[in-house]
Order: structure tokens, then C-alpha cells, then sequence
């Protein structure tokens, strides 16, 4: 267990409010790579087999491929939008890729979350409704539990591995090395 300290947030919420009451909320950019633009044609066409066919067709994909140049060029967009949210709106708000993670005081509900969907619709990057979590104490986030329940009594944040993963993890960590088909020999 990762415990983080909370620090000048922390403080100024104490001093204002009597304690800190944080929730976090998550979303998801739909199709993020795709809508990445990119003037060479020769960078945004697609080679499929057709099944009926067995012909190669060529297809022009209306933004990046996903790879390397895509995700490189997208990762601008929410570092931009992050730094606009935290700036002008006063959001705890972070990004990873086209993961945005939104923290706010519990008492305010999911005004971080919707302003955060709000910019990033007027500006072209929507998130993906169905992969939004609403404000929680304890949210998932890549692979992992952001729980905040700890930062109301001890100003600490407590990541963990969500269940899932780590019994995964053990899985593995478990399965005998010859037994794994995915081990070199």
C-alpha cells in the first residue's frame, strides 16, 4: 500500500473548511488517437484484407494511426486542457494519455467532472459516457484504486492495485515458469 501526503491543498482546505473532504471522478476521451489530425496521407491510410475477397484495400483514416506519432501528437491536447482547468477553473485535474482523472471537495458534487467534460466537448476531445465513474471516495484509475477516504483524517492519499489486477499479479507470480506458454525456454 502507496500512501501519498496531500500538501499545500490539504492546508488551505483545513484552514477554510475545518476538513478535507476530497472525491475523484474519471473519464475516458472516445476515439482520442483517431481524431488526431495529420496533413500526410501517406501517415493516415489503412491496409485491409477484405474477407469476401482476400483483396487489399487501401482506406484514408480521418486522423492519426494509433502508434507512436498519434499518441505523441495527442498527448499536447490534454496537457493543454489539464493546464486550462487547473488555471482558470481552480480543478485538482490530471491526464494520463486520454485517461483524465478530476478531484474535487465531496461538497461541491461533480462540478470539477462536468466542467472538465464541458471544456473538453467545446474543444473537440468529448469524453466517452460510458467509461466516465461519477465522484467517489475510492475511484479506479489505470489500473489502480485513487482512494481518498484516508485524506480526511490523516492527509494522505492511499493507492492501491485494483482487485482485479492483483489477483492477476498473483496469478502469474504463482504459475510455475514451464507452465507458462508465454515463457521462453
Amino acid at each position: 500500500m502507496q500512501h501519498f501526503r496531500l500538501r499545500s491543498l490539504a492546508n488551505s482546505r483545513r484552514s477554510t473548511t475545518g476538513s478535507l473532504d476530497l472525491k475523484s471522478s474519471t473519464d475516458d476521451i472516445a476515439s482520442a488517437y483517431r481524431k488526431v489530425p495529420s496533413r500526410f496521407v501517406q501517415h493516415t491510410t489503412v491496409a485491409v484484407v477484405n474477407p469476401a475477397t482476400s483483396k487489399v484495400v487501401l482506406f484514408y483514416l480521418p486522423g492519426s494511426n494509433f502508434g507512436g506519432p498519434a499518441v505523441l501528437n495527442f498527448c499536447s491536447i490534454p496537457t493543454l486542457i489539464t493546464h486550462i482547468l487547473r488555471v482558470m477553473f481552480a480543478i485538482a485535474e490530471g491526464a494520463f494519455f486520454d485517461d483524465a482523472i478530476h478531484v474535487d471537495p465531496a461538497a461541491h458534487g461533480d462540478s470539477a467532472q462536468k466542467t472538465a467534460s464541458w471544456l473538453y466537448d467545446i474543444l473537440g476531445w468529448a469524453f466517452k459516457p460510458t467509461k466516465s465513474a461519477p465522484p467517489n471516495y475510492a475511484n479506479p484509475y489505470l489500473g489502480l484504486v485513487c482512494d481518498l477516504t484516508l485524506a480526511v483524517t490523516r492527509n494522505l492519499i492511499d493507492i492501491r492495485a485494483k482487485e482485479s489486477t492483483r489477483v492477476k499479479a498473483l496469478s502469474m507470480l504463482c504459475t510455475p515458469k514451464h507452465a507458462n506458454p508465454r515463457s521462453s525456454k
